[in-house]
């Protein structure tokens, strides 16, 4: 029987999970606010990027903590909670008055309370139901990301010009919640067991046995250089889709555009994710990756060194999500 036959059910409901988690939500729709909540309030565009600072610090503490939190509780329950965490923060957003501190403090909360929505709980998951194809689950998984930056901005965009940023900080919080929190619910299962039949069975034994502990883990040098590639490729990521928008607007494009080349990108972040699990799972790991920033460098270089056209927006759009 094939993994997928008995491990669909988890990874349909971490793919979920993921799109509508902490790290999509937050990179795929924030730089739609910065120009509502900045002429209401009257704050500077660094001022209120400010925030992405105190989230990514914040996420520095409660990133350990929650895995910590994951092995005793058990992931299941740290990703429900971390859903309805967030989404309560980010109802809480919407209800600032123009302090700046207390929007600070509310981006802090973010990372707190929706750290059990990070892609490294959903994901976690798929090691436990996938050996053959697990890279392929994961792209899969990681594909969720690409769904939410496909259908976001669009939405976003819409919320915001027609009901104003509260609502749209509002809308996106609960629906996210509705949408993700009956499929975990209902299908979210950390491990096989005996009632998946033979092979459930045999994977259920592997499950047991698999990987190294913590403390073997953050001994080895492979930990802590995967490590140094994730903050950075974080913050390369946060930084340069935290400000899409504010690039594109000064490139000369109406949001209306942006919001759809911003779909573009998230449409190729779903190819993008599910070419690199397929390939995973046939080649050197560390090779596929370095291929694929340097795809994402080039177009970097055509972001920051050309007067852009829609066709090189678009281009652009491709390219980065591809990668």
């Amino acid at each position: 029987m094939s993994e997928f036959t008995y491990g669909w059910k988890s990874l349909l409901a971490a793919t979920i999970g993921t799109m509508c988690g902490i790290f999509t939500l937050t990179n795929y729709t924030q730089g739609f606010f910065v120009g509502p909540v900045t002429s209401e309030f009257g704050w500077s565009a660094p001022q209120f990027f400010l925030s992405y600072t105190v989230l990514m610090c914040s996420g520095l503490l409660t990133g350990p903590l929650i895995g910590y939190i994951a092995q005793r509780v058990g992931l299941r329950t740290v990703g429900i909670v971390g859903l309805i965490g967030h989404s309560l923060a980010y109802v809480v957003l919407s209800l600032n008055t123009g302090s700046l501190m207390v929007w600070y403090l509310n981006w802090a909360l973010v990372a707190i309370l929706g750290a059990g929505s990070l892609p490294i709980i959903w994901t976690g998951v798929l090691n436990n139901w996938f050996i053959k194809h697990r890279g392929k689950a994961i792209g899969i998984t990681m594909a969720g990301t690409g769904l939410g930056a496909f259908l976001l901005p669009p939405i976003v965009e819409f919320l915001i010009a027609n009901h104003g940023w509260r609502t749209a900080y509002r809308g996106i919080g609960l629906g996210a919640l509705l949408i993700s929190l009956p499929i975990v619910f209902a299908l979210f299962k950390e491990k096989p067991d005996s009632s998946t039949g033979t092979d459930g069975e045999v994977m259920a034994n592997k499950v047991e046995t698999w990987g190294l502990t913590t403390r073997d883990a953050v001994r080895t040098r492979q930990f802590w250089i995967l490590g140094a590639v994730l903050f950075l490729t974080v913050i390369v990521v946060a930084g340069l889709l935290s400000n899409f928008e504010r690039i594109m607007t000064e490139q000369g494009f109406e949001r209306s555009s942006i919001a759809q080349i911003a779909a573009v990108m998230g449409l190729m972040v779903i190819i993008g994710r599910l070419m690199v699990g397929a390939l995973v799972d046939r080649f050197w790991a560390p090779g596929v990756a370095a291929c694929f920033f340097f795809v994402a460098t080039l177009g970097l270089l055509i972001l920051v060194g050309t007067q852009l056209t829609m066709a090189t927006a678009l281009l652009v759009a491709v390219v980065i999500g591809l990668a």
